[in-house]
């Protein structure tokens, strides 16, 4: 699906505004909006979250059997107050970012061992899907069952796996993951390292470790050039000139920092970053 075809269908999709729905959700990123009927939901979340949401919608055009993809789409009406009292102040002062994603049922979140949980499911994806080192080299990481959602009609992969729950059924893709890239970063204060290494652990070296293969790279950068991010974040960009015009540098920075880690991401996989 090519970058105009994708965005003529997003419009005719039956998006619609936060103020329009109802709150289902409530998340350390976003908000979650729903209308009954609705086969997708609105999210609201920090314009720090683009850079993976770019990846996840990127890696949902190629393997839509693990991914639910979501997009940015264009704010027309002003945002409830739960929206903007609880992502006030998060993301660098950039302004909240509004997308669609598929409606779903998310997996009960693990008290307690989700996040080690989610480094196993990690592990378990690098090691056996079919198309396992690309991931691995992107970084993706928090997978805990929290961040995987049943849809309809159900694909993905079994409830059981996910949980380690062999009662458990159905199946189930991964709808708000991160990407850590292929390393961990260096050059940073030690807190933010160990927030890294919680979060994924140390990862094996790429090159040394794995390889990846150059069918999967090349399907990849195939994918970005359909899309390229500066296209990605465009209704973010004309909503935040609209509604939050005081907040456009912060929304620049906050961008141009996103898209410097994105092409460093792309780069250690072999993919030419993404071009503005």
């Amino acid at each position: 699906m090519d970058a105009a075809f994708e965005q003529a269908w997003t419009l005719l999709k039956s998006v619609f505004q936060p103020s329009q729905g109802e709150l289902i959700g409530m998340g350390a990123n976003q908000a979650v909006y729903a209308i009954e009927g609705d086969p997708d939901v609105t999210k609201v979340g920090h314009g720090m979250s683009l850079n993976d949401m770019y990846l996840l919608n990127r890696l949902a055009t190629m393997y839509p059997n693990l991914f639910a993809s979501q997009r940015p789409i264009r704010q027309t009406e002003p945002l409830p107050q739960e929206a903007l009292t609880t992502f006030e102040g998060r993301g660098m002062g950039t302004p909240n970012v509004i997308s669609t994603q598929e409606l779903g049922i998310p997996l009960e979140e693990q008290t307690g061992r989700d996040v080690e949980r989610g480094k196993l499911l990690a592990g378990a994806l690098f090691d056996s899907y079919p198309r396992g080192q690309l991931l691995e080299g992107l970084g993706l990481a928090d997978l805990g069952p929290r961040n995987w959602m049943q849809t309809i009609p159900e694909r993905g992969l079994p409830v059981s796996s996910i949980t380690g729950d062999p009662s458990m059924e159905g199946q189930a893709v991964i709808h708000d993951p991160m990407f850590y890239g292929a390393t961990n970063p260096t050059n940073v204060p030690d807190e933010v390292l160990q927030r890294f290494r919680r979060a994924r652990g140390t990862p094996r070296r790429l090159g040394t470790d794995y390889t990846i293969p150059k069918e999967q790279t090349e399907q990849l950068a195939q994918r970005i050039d359909e899309l390229p991010f500066v296209d990605f974040v465009e209704p973010y960009i004309q909503s935040a000139e609209e509604f939050y015009p005081r907040q456009v540098a912060p929304m620049d920075t906050g961008l141009s920092l996103q898209e410097q880690n994105l092409a460093l991401q792309l780069g250690q996989v072999g993919v030419a970053p993404p071009s503005v």
